[in-house]
């Protein structure tokens, strides 16, 4: 079976063979690693620790728990934040006459401001 011709003395398969060099990796470039994933990380446990400081000094969190916080913190991250957050906002809608999302919409704004 003949190859077609994309031009003299330049074939299909030899194309091919040549795209491939481009496409696959190379041996040299490759890395044991992801360098994206290897970012992600970093950037996870620098958040891990930046949500332990604003535990530490949150008034969401009593005195008792705070060690347990702290702990809970460095491996969940904004996690535990967050719903630390949102269950102090159905605390307070539930006592108030505003929805959830307005305590949360309020919140929000507070924190940011």
């Amino acid at each position: 079976m003949q190859a077609a011709n994309f031009s003299p003395g330049f074939s299909a398969i030899a194309y091919s063979s040549w795209l491939g060099d481009f496409t696959q990796p190379s041996s040299a470039l490759s890395l044991p690693f992801s360098p994206v994933r290897l970012i992600c990380l970093v950037v996870w446990v620098y958040l891990c620790l930046y949500f332990v400081q604003i535990v530490q000094f949150s008034p969401l969190v009593s005195k008792k728990f705070r060690p347990i916080a702290n702990i809970i913190t460095l491996f969940a991250g904004p996690l535990l934040l967050l719903g630390l957050l949102i269950a102090d906002a159905a605390k307070k809608s539930s006592q108030g006459d505003q929805s959830l999302f307005e305590v949360l919409k309020d919140q929000i704004i507070n924190a940011l401001a």
